[in-house]
């Protein structure tokens, strides 16, 4: 997260597009190895923790995103 953060304070799509990949990895972990190896209550924490981190990547996208454009 702190990486698109940071690609979008600096206007640095690379930046930008790394951090969504490394979210995008950090999905996928989750889906396969969370899913196949945790008992239920801690894939229900990861779940809940993954959530909290993708609500929290969109809002400061958009807030960032708002305070570019004109």
């Amino acid at each position: 997260m702190a990486a698109v953060v940071a690609g979008l304070l600096t206007d640095r799509r690379r930046l930008r597009l790394g951090g969504l990949g490394l979210l995008a990895i950090a999905i996928v972990k989750v889906f396969l190895v969370d899913l196949a190896t945790l008992e239920s209550i801690y894939r229900v924490g990861s779940f809940v923790g993954l959530g909290l981190l993708l609500i929290g990547c969109a809002f400061a996208y958009q807030r960032m995103q708002r305070e570019v454009s004109p």
